[in-house]
């Protein structure tokens, strides 16, 4: 079955504010797409709208080739796991994954045999006899999980689950979620505020910003191409290294230059040709940065130890710096340090409208 989901110039308003403004999405058959972004993007009001939970102004939904804008939720052949975990809290494990199938009509022949079969996949077999209350945080999540999954529907959403739960935990389900999607392959929109997530769940990345998405594509080319200063900046941790400056032409090469700092920038694929004097912002991630414990321009403020390797803060030329080391460099706070630029790891953008040359 064709399980694609398609949005279409979607607008969405709440209290005379548009909250979602003429977006499209397409996700494909089996694909695992992630709604990044920051509170109040838009995120969760655009997976909500996808599940029949919101009222849309404009545009269009459909799901497996059905229109389903303004059908109910039960009737869009999806299932949704929230952040809430929203157990029922009287009912047993076992009760909270049969019931949707009871609710449906299902044989408790066929009930059995699919909650058996669910929960031996998420591993809580064990669990089938206790209450919400008697679960851990990580636990409760898999029988949320479970209950969408028992359901057998071809689109599962998931609204930040794993925002609750402890990093051991959440690596946990990351873990079970991203395995889940091979095993059963259906099409999944997963949103989350976090990156880590992002990058290690998703086929595709849509990184929305102000109810509109920035830039949809692969978590590698979201990372390394990153197509609005605001994607650069929001993807990556430590964030990308900005700074304000402009294009010299020479006979045999290009620079980017601000102030005394001049960097040949011949290798950057532009979109278009860069121009004498033209005004770019120029962004580099803090891995494209080697730092040195020379007699440099730059002065070290910080060292994050993080074990394999340490993020080393500092300033220099007017400007601060975030740059990553080996976790055994070593400095003093107020050491003069050298730094080597990577200019093919590097990413130019308009500096008035943020988007990439």
């Amino acid at each position: 079955m064709n399980n694609t989901v398609i949005v279409k110039n979607l607008k969405i308003e709440r209290d005379h504010t548009t909250v979602i403004k003429d977006l499209s999405l397409t996700v494909d058959n089996g694909e695992f797409v992630v709604l990044l972004g920051p509170s109040g993007c838009g995120k969760s009001t655009l997976l909500n709208a996808i599940a029949g939970l919101l009222n849309v102004s404009s545009g269009s939904i459909s799901i497996s080739d059905r229109d389903v804008t303004h059908a109910e939720p039960k009737d869009r052949g999806l299932a949704m796991v929230f952040q809430s975990y929203a157990l029922y809290p009287t009912m047993t494990a076992y009760e909270n994954l049969a019931f949707a199938l009871k609710v449906a009509g299902a044989k408790k022949a066929e009930i059995t045999a699919r909650v058996k079969e669910t929960a031996n996949t998420l591993q809580i077999e064990s669990l089938l006899d206790r209450k919400p209350h008697q679960l851990s945080g990580g636990q409760r999540q898999r029988v949320a999980i479970g209950r969408a999954l028992v359901r057998q529907k071809g689109v599962l959403l998931f609204d930040e689950p794993l925002s609750n739960l402890d990093t051991k935990l959440r690596t946990e389900l990351r873990l079970e979620i991203k395995r889940l999607h091979h095993k059963f392959n259906n099409t999944l929109i997963y949103v989350t505020h976090d990156q880590v997530e992002a990058m290690t769940l998703a086929d595709r990345i849509a990184v929305m910003h102000a109810g509109d998405i920035e830039q949809i594509g692969s978590p590698m080319d979201i990372y390394h191409n990153p197509q609005t200063r605001f994607v650069a900046e929001f993807i990556g941790s430590p964030a990308m290294n900005f700074i304000q400056g402009h294009i010299e032409l020479g006979d045999a090469k290009i620079e980017f230059v601000c102030e005394t700092l001049r960097l040949d920038i011949s290798n950057y694929q532009a979109k278009q040709p860069l121009t004498q004097g033209q005004a770019v912002c120029f962004g580099i991630r803090p891995e494209a940065l080697t730092v040195g414990k020379k007699s440099g321009p730059y002065e070290l403020d910080l060292i994050e130890q993080m074990g394999a390797d340490c993020v080393v803060w500092c300033h220099g030329l007017n400007h601060h710096w975030v740059a990553k080391a080996h976790g055994d460099f070593t400095a003093e706070v107020g050491a003069a340090l050298d730094i080597d630029f990577d200019c093919q790891q590097i990413s130019l953008f308009d500096p008035v409208n943020g988007q990439r040359l």
